[in-house]
């Protein structure tokens, strides 16, 4: 056993400031292991997808391996519990879909953690925009006349998300209170299970992203009525945006993806992981790829970050509640 008096003790304790602050030495020795990139949704879907990308470059750069973690089930919220209760320490991080930080707060009665301030937002790191398309059978050619449609038969005309509370649910519901409409929402197991019905007209109106969208839309099957960002697509230059129809709203809401650590993460730790993700947005390879799956690289820091979340949260809020969409 170790016996040391109390004078040896007493410079022991009088030398322990040389070394500094316990949490800055560990951001400074950061990282000191591999890092867990935890993802909410199962393999092969593009949150995963982005991870698995984005996870090679920044392990390139932090020199640790970066592992991608898949935790899928209650539209990503168990992913977002458990990065919300791990170790402060940056080897832990999330890479979100909006719809588990912005929506699931407003939907779901039984959170077990608040996203939006139970963690420490780093980064949004791509974004895509949301494409509302009708089925070419209902015979309209503009957002106007499937308006006016709309208002001729209250409740009588169907659109489809890919579950109740999720972040399509929402969007097109909050479509249907700016431009003052009745429809039937019909909601799936995902959406992938909604195209079918959608292309059979079963459901008239659709909201997704391009690569989805985009085989119907270049086979005439579906018609695109406007994008929900503030500025008309590159791969869609003919359709209006949500400005251009008097719905500069839906800019605010775009389909993002973004980097979460655990709150209390210091500084200086968020700081090496901002700097690795700097590295990502300069890679060719990394830009190259999230365009081909329509994601706008963007790689912006914190404070711009939670700048936009606080904005969609206020609207979501007020839709959610409008509506009375809420996931039991």
């Amino acid at each position: 056993m170790l016996n040391i008096n109390r004078r040896q003790f007493s410079l022991g304790l009088s030398a322990m400031p040389l070394f500094g602050n316990t949490s800055q030495a560990f951001a400074q020795a950061y990282p000191s292991q591999p890092i867990k990139l935890v993802v909410g949704f199962a393999p092969g879907g593009l949150t995963d997808i982005l991870a698995r990308m984005i996870g090679q470059s920044m392990s390139e750069q932090l020199g640790k391996p970066v592992i991608v973690e898949n935790k899928p089930g209650a539209n990503g919220n168990i992913s977002t519990a458990f990065v919300a209760a791990a170790a402060p320490d940056g080897h832990t991080l999330l890479l979100s879909s909006a719809a588990q930080i912005v929506y699931s707060p407003h939907t779901y009665r039984n959170m077990t953690v608040d996203p939006i301030n139970g963690l420490r937002h780093v980064s949004m790191v791509g974004e895509g925009d949301f494409i509302f398309v009708v089925n070419s059978d209902v015979g309209v050619d503009t957002l106007a006349q499937f308006i006016a449609l709309a208002k001729s038969k209250p409740g009588k005309l169907n659109y489809a998300s890919g579950g109740v509370g999720g972040t399509l649910h929402v969007i097109q519901e909050m479509f249907c209170q700016k431009v003052g409409i009745q429809m039937t929402g019909v909601h799936y197991r995902g959406t992938s299970a909604a195209i079918p019905e959608v292309l059979s007209n079963q459901i008239q109106l659709f909201c997704d992203g391009l690569p989805s969208l985009d085989p119907h839309l270049k086979s005439g099957k579906l018609k695109p009525l406007f994008v929900s960002s503030a500025k008309r697509m590159e791969a869609l230059p003919n359709v209006h945006s949500s400005t251009e129809v008097n719905l500069k709203e839906f800019s605010e809401l775009s389909n993002w993806f973004g980097i979460h650590a655990p709150k209390g993460t210091p500084d200086a730790t968020v700081a090496k992981i901002q700097t690795a993700l700097s590295a990502a947005k300069a890679s060719e390879a990394v830009r190259t790829k999230m365009r081909g799956a329509a994601i706008a690289p963007v790689f912006n820091g914190s404070a711009e970050f939670m700048a936009q979340i606080a904005v969609a949260d206020k609207l979501i809020a007020q839709v959610t509640r409008a509506g009375n969409i809420r996931v039991e």
